[in-house]
């Protein structure tokens, strides 16, 4: 799996219907690293069953991509609360 492939797949799970519960302990708290980390790790989770291949190296392009995506979701979460869309 490519790192575009890890990227549109995580992109594509990153929903409410797929680790709502994991988004919703990240924001409310947005600096907790133990809750970010579990988002990383449901996203991965998901994204292994969909991709059917649990292949070290595809474990480490999902990874990588699934904590890209959790920081941009923290960093935009961190931006919107102080604009009343938070």
């Amino acid at each position: 799996m490519t790192d575009f492939d890890a990227g549109e797949l995580i992109e594509e799970l990153f929903s409410f219907e797929h680790v709502g519960d994991s988004m919703f302990a990240v924001r409310k708290n947005l600096d907790d690293i133990d809750a970010q980390k579990v988002l990383t790790d449901a996203l991965v989770t998901v994204a292994l069953e969909q991709a059917k291949d649990d292949t070290p190296e595809t474990v480490a392009v999902l990874t990588k991509a699934a904590a890209a995506r959790v920081s941009q979701y923290v960093e935009t979460a961190k931006k919107a609360k102080g604009t009343g869309c938070g």
